[in-house]
């Protein structure tokens, strides 16, 4: 549906191929780890497209404020859907939650100079989204459990 079936079915099949790829050559959970985070690089630029897109639609006031905003990613993978909400927008502070090593120590030494070079900042946590977002969320909070 919208066009998106295709993407769907293409990343479906590269996934496909990283799992028969792990149990082809002795289970080399590393290796499968590395090319399940390269299939997604580069792919937040994309995606963030249609984010942008419904930003352009807000009304005047909400716009003048958007640099005020704070850009949360999560599962943000390289970082370049951050980058790219940043080149496009007013929004000049992110936040990128990543459980995977590998792709959050990319988005520290590749993507995180590029925003900071826009004259925005990227905070980068590493952690699962269910143990991390409230922290995220509100910092400050205290919450009760």
């Amino acid at each position: 549906m919208f066009g998106e079936k295709s993407l769907v079915g293409e990343y479906d099949n590269t996934i496909e191929e990283i799992l028969r790829g792990v149990y082809s050559t002795g289970h080399d959970l590393v290796q499968a780890n590395l090319d399940y985070s390269e299939s997604f690089r580069r792919e937040g630029a994309r995606k963030t497209q249609f984010v942008i897109n419904r930003i352009a639609e807000l009304d005047e006031a909400t716009l003048g404020r958007l640099e005020t905003f704070v850009a949360i990613s999560i599962g943000g993978a390289d970082g370049s859907d951050l980058l790219a909400l940043v080149e496009k927008t007013s929004i000049k502070k992110a936040i990128m939650l990543e459980i995977d090593n590998a792709a959050a120590e990319f988005a520290r030494i590749h993507t995180k100079p590029l925003i900071k070079r826009l004259g925005a900042w990227l905070e980068i946590v590493i952690g699962d989204a269910a143990q991390q977002l409230e922290a995220i969320i509100c910092p400050n909070c205290q919450i009760m459990r």
